[in-house]
């Protein structure tokens, strides 16, 4: 994790993102309103709008993010 923002305005997709955490090279894990269970995403890790304020408080400065 090397940045986070409370309110993220994403400039590829023109839409804000909230609670986003970022790691490699600029995939976040942030808040989306709908969260399908298979992958929809663009790339980054979509957080149901519940849980995302916790992701966001557990998720500090260099904690390490493993994608498999």
């Amino acid at each position: 994790m090397f940045r986070k923002e409370l309110r993220s305005w994403s400039v590829p997709f023109g839409v804000w993102l909230p609670y986003a955490s970022y790691f490699n090279q600029g995939i976040a894990f942030h808040e989306y309103p709908d969260v399908p269970p298979f992958p929809a995403s663009h790339g980054c890790i979509r957080v149901p709008a519940p849980e995302a304020p916790g992701v966001y408080k557990f998720a500090k400065i260099d904690t390490v993010v493993i994608v498999i």
